[in-house]
C-alpha cells in the first residue's frame, strides 16, 4: 500500500509525463532528474522559502501585469494551481528561461520538496 509521500511522488512524476512537452525542448541536456523520491523533513516552507524563490525566479514575468500574467504566482492559491506546469518546467530545465537567473541545485531541492510535500502553506 502507497503512502501520502509516495502518492504525491507518483503523482508528481505524472505531471512532469504529462506536462513535460508544454515549452518545448529548448532545456539543457544535461538537465538533472532531481525531483526527490520523498518528502524532506522538515518539509520546506511556503512562506518562509519557497515564495521568495519563485518570486525571485519567476515574479519578472509571472505576476500581475507580467508577460506571463496568466500564469500567476503571486499568492498561494495561484502558485498551488499551478504546481503541476512548475514542476515540469522547473524539472525539465525550461524555466526560467536561460537568459534568466537560474535555481540552485539547493533551490531546486526546495521547490521540488515542496511539491512532493503536497504544496501546503505551512
Amino acid at each position: 500500500m502507497m503512502g501520502p509521500c509516495q502518492r504525491r511522488r507518483l503523482m508528481a512524476l505524472a505531471a512532469i509525463l504529462i506536462l513535460g512537452g508544454c515549452g518545448g525542448s529548448n532545456g539543457p541536456q544535461s538537465c538533472p532528474d532531481d525531483v526527490p523520491s520523498a518528502c524532506p523533513n522538515p518539509a520546506p516552507s511556503y512562506a518562509a522559502q519557497v515564495a521568495p524563490l519563485l518570486k525571485r525566479l519567476c515574479g519578472g514575468c509571472h505576476t500581475a501585469g507580467g508577460v506571463e500574467a496568466k500564469t500567476s504566482f503571486d499568492t498561494l492559491g495561484q502558485v498551488q494551481m499551478q504546481r503541476g506546469h512548475i514542476l515540469s518546467q522547473l524539472h525539465g530545465c525550461l524555466m526560467p528561461p536561460a537568459d534568466q537567473t537560474q535555481a540552485t541545485p539547493d533551490e531546486r531541492q526546495t521547490i521540488f520538496g515542496w511539491i512532493v510535500c503536497g504544496a501546503t502553506n505551512n
